[in-house]
């Protein structure tokens, strides 16, 4: 028997470490514009990035770092979430935005991929594979650290989400049910989607892949 499930993969998070012109503010950008959002404890100054277009926001800038953090004219960069799921060539897209804001890429700091699908190979469901990692009938290949969260309604657990690696590992991998986070947080750029892929018959669930650091999976400009 053939199974053919779909599948759907997109970038649900992107921050980049960029450098910006010395007078960024000054000048008058005819794409973009400017409005301060506030600061953080790393971060004195935080910029919204509005289109002159539509004047939706297209992401956020943190700069005014101390500079034993981060050196002077340099900030974060990242990308609204609707924007990475509206553009079918977003390298192309981000390539574009960052030569209008005239920003200088450095590296990636943050970028997290998705696979959405419904069920495994053969048909297996996501929250059967979670009870065979619990009853050790699947065992991870490295040693990992992991979290399973769900809830027990009417003397049944219900799992929700399997996670591997911590919060500040270089990368971690988190599955969990969509459709049920999508009840709570509608996305409506999410949900479009996911009706070109499924038929929104059975619940959704996503594999998550987050990288905070590239240095640690590039050689000699081959990804690991």
């Amino acid at each position: 028997m053939k199974y053919s499930n779909n599948f759907a993969i997109n970038c649900d998070w992107l921050q980049i470490h960029v450098k910006h012109e010395a007078d960024f503010l000054a000048n008058e950008n005819p794409f973009f514009y400017y409005k301060r959002a506030g600061q953080s404890k790393v971060f004195r100054e935080i910029y919204n990035i509005h289109s002159h277009s539509d004047n939706r926001i297209i992401g956020s800038y943190a700069t005014g770092a101390q500079e034993f953090i981060m050196s002077d004219n340099e900030g974060l960069l990242k990308f609204e979430n609707r924007e990475l799921y509206i553009h079918d060539d977003l390298k192309g897209y981000v390539k574009k935005v960052l030569k209008k804001l005239h920003f200088k890429f450095l590296s990636i700091t943050k970028i997290d991929i998705a696979f959405d699908f419904e069920k495994f190979y053969m048909d297996l469901d996501p929250q059967d594979l979670i009870k065979k990692y619990m009853n050790d009938e699947v065992i991870k290949t490295k040693d990992t650290y992991f979290a399973i969260h769900g809830k027990e309604k009417q003397g049944r657990k219900q799992f929700e989400t399997l996670t591997f690696g911590k919060k500040t590992s270089n990368i971690s991998c988190k599955m969990y049910n969509k459709s049920k986070e999508m009840a709570n947080n509608f996305k409506p750029h999410i949900d479009a989607r996911h009706r070109l892929n499924f038929d929104m018959k059975s619940d959704i669930w996503r594999l998550e892949f987050s990288l905070l650091s590239m240095n640690a999976f590039l050689r000699n400009k081959e990804g690991k």
